[in-house]
């Protein structure tokens, strides 16, 4: 930012473009976990309203960050055992 200009502010609707954008042109999964944990924040907080749940915005901030971590942690995992499949195809398709 240079001296003396107020740094530009991004309208949300603009904002949730960009994260789209990176998240699944540019595959990058940080902002695609990113936007699922939000659009989960945004169903709960509704839900909550509707139904008179009074939550803190701490506690929202802290289940927002868990979600998120929750997702990339789901992914990790899927890729790692889609590897594991990838390279096993004797087990695929295999009842346990």
């Amino acid at each position: 930012m240079r001296k003396g200009r107020k740094p530009k502010i991004l309208p949300t609707d603009q904002v949730m473009i960009l994260v789209g954008y990176i998240g699944f042109t540019m595959q990058k999964p940080e902002a695609q976990a990113l936007l699922m944990a939000c659009f989960a924040e945004a169903l709960e907080r509704r839900a909550d309203k509707a139904f008179g749940v009074k939550r803190e915005e701490e506690e929202y901030n802290a289940k927002l960050s868990e979600r998120q971590q929750g997702i990339l942690a789901r992914n990790s995992y899927t890729d790692v055992i889609k590897a594991y499949l990838d390279a096993h195809p004797e087990v695929q398709g295999k009842k346990r």
